[in-house]
């Protein structure tokens, strides 16, 4: 992975990354992504597929509930008008 791809990647996140931080990430990623690449190196045409049976969904079934009310969910936000979170802006128009 080279430092313009970190560079990007810390451009979408919104990080402000030292020359350093950029370097070391850059190798970071590429330890990860190696990684991965032995992963992808292993057969497993003869692997049998995990499986997952109904008595093992730790699923819970759907049920209506109180929720929070609306001060105390917002209260902790630095920004909303009473109503939602407000939030800046990311993408501009063209993104969509």
């Amino acid at each position: 992975m080279q430092r313009t791809d970190i560079e990007a990647i810390a451009s979408l996140a919104r990080l402000d990354l030292t020359p350093e931080q950029l370097d070391r990430f850059a190798t970071q990623f590429e330890d990860i992504l190696g990684l991965f690449r032995a992963l992808d190196a292993v057969d497993t045409t003869d692997a049998s597929r995990a499986a997952t049976t109904e008595r093992h969904r730790s699923l819970r079934e759907d049920r209506v509930a109180p929720t929070l009310p609306l001060g105390d969910v917002l209260a902790n936000n630095p920004a909303s008008d009473a109503t939602r979170f407000l939030v800046p802006k990311i993408l501009d128009d063209r993104a969509s």
